[in-house]
């Protein structure tokens, strides 16, 4: 592609991302509505986005394209919501609250609790292991460090006793161990865990 019909593209994807912010108050985009409807191969809009992150305009992690300065479109009263949001899953530990449960310990609409989850979780401050289970992230790496040492020492981590090493309930247990199992940390043989090969390239 020539070089103007290029940077006409990048301006185009860019305003498009400056409008996902500002006029639909978004925080983060998933990279494939972000890119959908360019022209061109998909790996053209990717380096597209690539050279929006080298400028400083967007954020890339994993498939999430974080809109710069997003948090400066929060209004006041959202960016106190995020903090007491993030506080309470970190006060919470190995005991968080589902996210159901959050609207009314903040007096918060369950959308604007959503939208909120994924902006902190986008930001790495919050871990979203599935639907009803968020962790801080400083518990996550907690979590992942205890089940990884304890695994390196003994090969093999009987999975109904891993609610020990963290001293919380079955359902939070599992939530990790199923997560570490997404990332390919450690991989499931019927009530048991082990390490998956090169797990420490995929550590949180």
């Amino acid at each position: 592609m020539a070089t103007e019909a290029y940077a006409a593209g990048m301006e185009r994807l860019e305003a498009r991302l400056v409008m996902a912010r500002d006029r639909e108050g978004k925080l983060s985009l998933p990279v494939r509505e972000a890119v959908k409807g360019m022209e061109g191969p998909p790996d053209l809009a990717r380096q597209m986005l690539e050279d929006l992150r080298r400028r400083g305009s967007v954020v890339l992690r994993g498939d999430k394209v974080l809109l710069q300065n997003a948090d400066t479109g929060l209004d006041g009263n959202d960016r106190r919501l995020a903090d007491a949001l993030l506080k309470i899953y970190e006060e919470g530990g190995f005991a968080s609250p589902r996210p159901e449960e959050v609207p009314a310990l903040l007096g918060m609409a369950p959308d604007r609790v959503e939208r909120l989850l994924g902006f902190l979780c986008d930001e790495g401050r919050l871990v979203r292991l599935n639907k009803n289970v968020v962790l801080c992230y400083n518990r996550m790496r907690q979590a992942q460090d205890i089940a990884v040492a304890y695994l390196e020492e003994h090969g093999v981590l009987d999975s109904a006793d891993f609610k020990h090493h963290i001293g919380s309930t079955r359902k939070y247990a599992l939530a990790i161990l199923d997560y570490l199992d997404a990332r390919r940390i450690t991989v499931r043989h019927g009530n048991n865990r082990k390490l998956a090969e090169k797990y420490r390239e995929r550590l949180v």
